[in-house]
């Protein structure tokens, strides 16, 4: 073990001990400390930056990377006035910090327009994400996307050009209803029940209008609020496959299901049917503006082709 792992081994001890709380002492006590140089224990603390346990402020030192979150209080009162993360809440120095060292590792692409289909190390991140929830894919099939709205909004141009239909259900995404007016987009209307999808009625809307996409929001439905069963799932693929449409799976609440027992329409698709979106904004905050599509190979080149003019 080299010197400057071993101080920086005894700084993680000193910190897991509540020795250090919130600041790391100054470079010089800590050459004292451990009797070693200026570089060393330099290259100690840079060590424990690249490990993520401490982050540097410029000209003021070394800092603690803090995992402790507050205790939540109990309310009398809940706001659903917004679906968005509270401000208050967000772990903003974590995420300063993230910012700060994303900038100095990647400056220079900061002065660029950068991939089409996204920073391929995102990529690649988001693809294992995806795999905690049995997802699995190729990095080529998966486009990162200023949110989900970018992505419907891509989809609903490829729909408009090639002049096909999309089906939606009553009551859905209210958003995607405001974006199918505004396009004009050629659409049908399937009249669901409150609590399940009926299937009968479904195909017989399909069969009549023959839709070339269907838009579904399968787990956490927005607003009714229910969860497709195993078998709808299995009956509304089964559909997709007899009448020959593509789905799109709106899985914008996914992250608050809780296990990974559920399976996604993409999981159960062996037909690249499906074309999964994923939202970051419930978890994070829509500013952020990111997104995730895993499209279908055969919609690869024109959904490429709309994103790069939405890009520039």
């Amino acid at each position: 073990m080299y010197k400057y792992q071993s101080i920086a081994h005894q700084i993680l001890h000193l910190i897991e001990e509540g020795e250090y709380e919130e600041q790391i002492p100054p470079v010089r006590k800590l050459m004292e400390v451990f009797g070693a140089s200026q570089s060393t224990v330099t290259h100690a603390l840079q060590h424990l930056v690249t490990m993520n346990q401490v982050y540097a402020k410029a000209n003021v030192g070394y800092f603690v990377l803090s995992n402790n979150h507050k205790e939540a209080t109990v309310e009398n009162s809940y706001d659903f006035s917004t679906a968005s993360t509270s401000w208050t809440d967000f772990p903003w120095e974590n995420y300063s910090q993230c910012l700060e060292i994303a900038i100095q590792n990647k400056k220079t692409e900061l002065f660029t327009y950068g991939a089409i289909t996204g920073n391929e190390e995102l990529k690649d991140l988001f693809r294992k994400l995806l795999e905690e929830d049995q997802i699995y894919t190729k990095n080529e099939r998966i486009i990162i996307t200023s949110g989900s709205q970018q992505a419907l909004h891509i989809l609903s141009l490829i729909i408009m050009t090639r002049k096909k239909s999309i089906l939606i259900e009553q009551p859905t995404y209210s958003q995607m209803v405001h974006l199918i007016e505004r396009l004009q987009l050629n659409h049908v209307i399937y009249s669901r029940d409150w609590n399940k999808i009926q299937i009968k009625e479904l195909e017989k809307v399909i069969q009549e209008e023959r839709p070339d996409f269907v838009y579904l929001m399968p787990r956490l439905h927005n607003p009714l609020g229910t969860t497709m069963t195993e078998q709808e799932k299995k009956s509304v693929l089964a559909l997709s496959e007899k009448y020959d449409f593509y789905i799109i799976e709106d899985d914008y609440l996914g992250d608050f299901e809780g296990g990974n027992r559920y399976q996604t329409l993409f999981e159960l698709d062996v037909h690249q049917r499906v074309i999964y979106l994923k939202s970051f904004s419930k978890i994070m905050f829509p500013g952020q503006r990111l997104g995730l599509a895993v499209l279908p190979e055969s919609l690869l080149d024109d959904f490429q082709s709309f994103k790069e003019i939405s890009d520039t």
